[in-house]
């Protein structure tokens, strides 16, 4: 098996973005009430600055740096089964019920479980970085946190 890079951890990280801002796209396109578009407007245009975030660590290639006494080719399993057996369902599955907005409470917890999602995902990660990058993966958890938040308080609003 290959060996587990920082740049494939980057890679892992935009392809879960791309698959929330996809969804988020979706149900802004979908939604009739201004709110709920306007908010799912903002998680897209979230999940897009976050991917610009790993493409610039991408980019430097002194950033994210792997650090710690572990078996990389495990860690590499390990965050791949993460992103790959994530609860969210396929984009296009996802489209579907954003298009279909009839189960408004169904697309709250599939925006809920994206956010969750890349909390568990940038957790985990920041356990294998060095020091000096946790920070910036610590930020970016507070930020999804932030959208939970957000998400929670709408369809308290709307439900």
């Amino acid at each position: 098996m290959e060996q587990f890079s920082k740049n494939e951890a980057i890679e892992l990280a935009i392809q879960i973005e791309r698959e929330g801002k996809e969804f988020f796209d979706a149900v802004a396109k979908a939604a009739s009430e201004e709110e709920v578009r306007n908010v799912f407007r903002w998680l897209a245009a979230e999940e897009t600055r976050h991917m610009q975030v790993f493409e610039s660590m991408r980019e430097e290639t002194e950033r994210l740096a792997l650090s710690g006494p572990y078996d990389w080719e495990e860690v590499g399993r390990y965050l791949r089964a993460m992103v790959q057996e994530r609860v969210f369902p396929g984009v296009e599955e996802a489209s579907k019920v954003a298009r279909g907005m009839k189960d408004l409470g169904r697309v709250f917890r599939f925006a809920l479980q994206i956010e969750k999602d890349n909390i568990l995902y940038f957790h985990e990660l920041r356990d294998f970085v060095a020091e000096q990058d946790r920070g910036v993966l610590n930020r970016l958890i507070e930020e999804e946190k932030s959208h939970i938040r957000r998400l929670v308080e709408l369809r308290n609003r709307m439900m």
